[in-house]
Parts: C-alpha cells; sequence; structure tokens
C-alpha cells in the first residue's frame, strides 16, 4: 500500500482475468489450482489472535461515544498535511463487472476521499508459466487490457495514483522466490508501454499471508517459526528485485508478538526479533516503502481498538524511514471473523469517526501513512452520495 503521505487505502483486490488455460505453475511445484487465494482468506490473520475480542463487543458502543465525543471536541476532519490520499483495494472482477457498476463504486470511492486504487494483479505469475507461447501472450494481453480499462475509469473518476497486488499464502515457499523478478520485469514492462497520461503503477503490495496457511493455522511455534523466516526471506527477495515501483507488505498488527498463537520470535539474518521488527528493517532499505498493518476494529479507542493495536508498530517505525497504513474493514465477514473485526454494519459516520480519532492519534507521526480499508465496492459506501463529500 504505498508511499507516504497523509492517506487512507482502500483494502481489496481486483481478478483482472480467470486464465483456464493454466493448471500447475512449471516452476513452482504448487499448483495453480490448489493455491489458497488472499481473496478467500480476506486477511484472515484477524481470526488468529485477539486477546480483547471477547471483551471487544461490550467496550464497543462505549468506545464508539468515546470516539464521537473527542471528535466533535477537536477541529474537525483534517490531517496534518491538510488532506488525506485514499487507496482502494477493489475484489471484484472486472471482466464479470458491468462498466458502469465500477464507474460507480470508483466515483462513490472518491466522493469519501479516494485517490489511488490497489488492483489484484497474481494472474501474471500464473499466466508467465503457460508453456504455450500463443496462449501466454493471450492470457497476458487480456490482464493488460483489463488493467488498462480499470485504471483508465478510475482516472476519470478523479484518481491520481495506482498499484497492483500480487500474493497467495502459499507463496512461503523456497520455490516461488523467482517470482519477485517476475513481477518487477512485468511492473516496469507495463508502464513503458502505458499511453501518456495514463496512470502508471507507482507500487506493488505483497499480500502473501502465511497465517492463513494449515501449516500455519494448525501449527505449532516452530512451524510458525519456520513459515515466519520463509516469509522474510521472499520480502528481502522481493525488496531487492522491486525496481522502481515502491514496495508495500500486508501485515498483521499482531506479528510484533511473541504469543504461542500468533507469532513467535524468530531469527532472521542473525537477529532475534519480531516478523514485524524484521519486515521493517527489510523495507527500510529502499525510500517510500511501506506495511499496511491489519487492524480490524469498528472502533479506534479504548481496550482493543485500532489505536491500542497498532501502539507498538507506531513506536517501532520511529527507527525507520517506512511508512504504515492502518488497516479498517468494511467488508462483510467471512471464515469465522467476529462483527467487531469489521464496520459491515455500522455506518458510514461511525468508520469516519474512528478513523479521525485515529488520525488525532498518529496524524502527526512522520510514519503514518494513512488507513488501509477493505474494500470499494463494499455496500457501507453505497451510503455515501456527492452531497455529503468527505471534507478531511
Amino acid at each position: 500500500m504505498s508511499v507516504k503521505s497523509f492517506g487512507i487505502i482502500f483494502a481489496g483486490a481486483l481478478s483482472l482475468v480467470a486464465v483456464n488455460t493454466v493448471t500447475a505453475i512449471a516452476v513452482n511445484p504448487v499448483p495453480a489450482t490448489s493455491v489458497l487465494k488472499s481473496s478467500d482468506t480476506k486477511h484472515y490473520s484477524n481470526n488468529l489472535v485477539n486477546k480483547n475480542v471477547g471483551k471487544a463487543r461490550s467496550h464497543r458502543e462505549t468506545n464508539r461515544k468515546i470516539s464521537n465525543r473527542a471528535i466533535s471536541s477537536t477541529a474537525a476532519t483534517s490531517s496534518p498535511s491538510g488532506s488525506l490520499n485514499v487507496r482502494g483495494w477493489e475484489w471484484s472482477q472486472i471482466s464479470q463487472t458491468p462498466t458502469a457498476q465500477t464507474a460507480q463504486n470508483l466515483s462513490t470511492f472518491v466522493n469519501f476521499g479516494g485517490t489511488s486504487v490497489t488492483v489484484d494483479a497474481t494472474k501474471l505469475v500464473d499466466v508467465s508459466e503457460i508453456a504455450d507461447p500463443l496462449k501466454r501472450q493471450a492470457a497476458d494481453s487480456a490482464i493488460r487490457a483489463n488493467l488498462t480499462e480499470y485504471f483508465a475509469l478510475a482516472q476519470t473518476a478523479g484518481i491520481t495514483e495506482a498499484s497492483v497486488l500480487v500474493g497467495t499464502p502459499t507463496w512461503t515457499h523456497t520455490e516461488t522466490h523467482y517470482i519477485p523478478n517476475i513481477v518487477a520485469k512485468w511492473v516496469a514492462d507495463f508502464n513503458s508501454n502505458a499511453q501518456p497520461g495514463a496512470l502508471l503503477i507507482k507500487n506493488v503490495e505483497w499480500d502473501v499471508e502465511p497465517w492463513g496457511t494449515p501449516e500455519w493455522i494448525n501449527g505449532d511455534r516452530a512451524a510458525k517459526r519456520s513459515l515466519s523466516v520463509l516469509w522474510l526471506t521472499l520480502m528481502r527477495e522481493v525488496v531487492s528485485k522491486q525496481g522502481s515501483a515502491t514496495t508495500s507488505v500486508a501485515a498483521p498488527y499482531w506479528f510484533d508478538s511473541n504469543d504461542r498463537r500468533a507469532a513467535p520470535l524468530v531469527r532472521f539474518e542473525g537477529v532475534l526479533d519480531s516478523p514485524i521488527s524484521h519486515l521493517f528493517r527489510i523495507l527500510n532499505s529502499r525510500n517510500g516503502n511501506t506495511i499496511a498493518l491489519m487492524a480490524y476494529r469498528d472502533y479506534a479507542t479504548g481496550p482493543g481498538g485500532s489505536i491500542a493495536a497498532v501502539s507498538q508498530e507506531f513506536e517501532l517505525s520511529k527507527q525507520y524511514n517506512v511508512g504504515v497504513w492502518i488497516g479498517q474493514d468494511i467488508a462483510a465477514p467471512i471464515n469465522g471473523e467476529p462483527l467487531v473485526s469489521t464496520f459491515y454494519d455500522n455506518s458510514v459516520q461511525d468508520l469516519k469517526n474512528s478513523m479521525n480519532a485515529i488520525v488525532e492519534q498518529y496524524g502527526k507521526n512522520q510514519n503514518f501513512s494513512g488507513f488501509a480499508i477493505n474494500h470499494i465496492g463494499a455496500p457501507l459506501l453505497e451510503q455515501y452520495s456527492s452531497s455529503n463529500a468527505v471534507n478531511w
């Protein structure tokens, strides 16, 4: 999720094209058909560790009222920079969504303050492994055409920056470390062939999520350590190959934990530390890189709220030149996610109040990049119209 300027990310990813000709990745021993997509797990992290979920429901309304009072007593909704950028993830399949609907969703998103979109381009990796050159070229052209079309619609709606998202939980394998080079070359080629004035890919977000794999969910601390090291190794390779586009990595807020149910300390490059601390060090090697922390709660203040969830990360960020996006969810809960992890059953005003409370807490932190909210096409944003466009 992208470069630092006070912003809001709307999370989600767009499947660009269905490639029925792919059965397995030639170099990767993991069949493409067995890949657990991040859209299936929908940032599954919040189900794995949350000491406060049981308490959160009882705190929910109280903290919402506290947030409302805090916001009404402050000057407003603007960040220290005077405005907020908004990046959105789009989960819809563009090839199956009517153009008018896509345009309407983007318009609503812009009314909310949106300036940037993130589109899922994971299929490009599968396509690169198609043996038949004609089929490979056709599938790749379809991805590029769909992405170009979406970016054009986004630009017409008022979006000024674009990113792509790649990753699946099963990419946490040593056999997949060739992927960053494929992605970097593809992004560079897409940008070099873009029409003058068109949106370019400014950022690549890596949403690999090893915590969504059965090995993590059912594994012990040793299994989690092993997967964490493989994930960090992949992220190190990503940064080394990132090219001109910046890198963002999605990670759960509890990756700063040593809780046995969450992410134990791991030794990486000779240092024993939390996975999130290692990630900060990896991303710090290039300017403009960011972390998208999935701190999914439908309230900001009090025990278990979003502000408390990311406090350790913001303290840690002071040591590095790495931006931090704060994740918030507005989509329907799946995979047993508690309602308290999403604004799905709340109002847009609740969402605004929560974000404003977070800005009040962290907005002056130089590493605060904004919010990551899942996702552009969620029903909650349908409450929004041009008559009440956000004035942050």
